[in-house]
């Protein structure tokens, strides 16, 4: 066999070995994060904030690294919050049928990280952090916006 033969061969198996990582995930197991909550169940009354990452069925290493840059952001430095259901996270894909609205919603165009202020069950505002796309390559940078953010929020409560 030729060297230009095996080397084509070597770069469509790695292609297609990377496609199907980045939709089945490592050892071919589905992503917990992708559709879990983080915190409880929104209460229909008093003040709550939410921190939605909303990505659709294309996920990029940028896409990855929103989601996960963010879930570490809430989960470390508003542990306490999340606890006491001051705030919640939740990762949804807005293409599954029940989470299609929220490109209404947010008016979405792509990937987000939306904070929601609620205030006795209802909406009473919102924030698409759309500087994460500038920040994706600064892991630091990226998330001291969502902390700088959503500690806005929580300190507007």
């Amino acid at each position: 066999m030729k060297p230009k033969n095996i080397i084509t061969i070597v770069l469509v198996g790695f292609v297609l070995a990377s496609l199907v990582y980045l939709i089945a995930g490592p050892g071919g197991e589905k992503k917990e994060s992708q559709n879990t909550q983080a915190g409880i169940e929104d209460k229909p009354t008093g003040e709550k904030l939410i921190v939605y990452y909303l990505h659709n069925n294309t996920r990029c290493i940028n896409c990855i690294r929103f989601e996960r840059y963010t879930k570490e952001v809430i989960e470390k430095d508003f542990a306490d919050y999340l606890r006491t259901g001051l705030l919640a996270l939740k990762i949804l894909n807005y293409e599954e049928p029940e989470n299609v609205h929220f490109v209404d919603d947010y008016k979405l165009v792509t990937k987000a990280v939306i904070v929601v202020k609620m205030q006795e069950g209802r909406q009473a505002e919102w924030k698409n952090l759309v500087r994460i796309w500038e920040l994706v390559g600064n892991e630091n940078a990226f998330k001291n916006y969502i902390k700088d953010e959503v500690t806005e929020y929580l300190g507007a409560n």
